[in-house]
């Protein structure tokens, strides 16, 4: 899957919803073409029912 899209980020512990291009994900990673800063957590298959804002932690992997 690749495209624009909205996805969720992790920042500072909380879901924040941004939008990003992404250029490919699997189940572990999402290799962004447009978006966040290098670095930044994002939520690869998030819920439909997060809400922006809620508290959220990295899963080891």
């Amino acid at each position: 899957m690749s495209g624009h899209d909205r996805n969720t980020l992790s920042l500072a512990g909380h879901a924040r919803l941004a939008e990003v291009t992404v250029g490919a994900r699997n189940g572990t990673h999402a290799w962004l073409q447009a978006g966040p800063q290098t670095g930044t957590a994002v939520i690869v298959y998030p819920p439909a029912s997060l809400p922006d804002g809620a508290r959220v932690k990295p899963r080891k992997v």
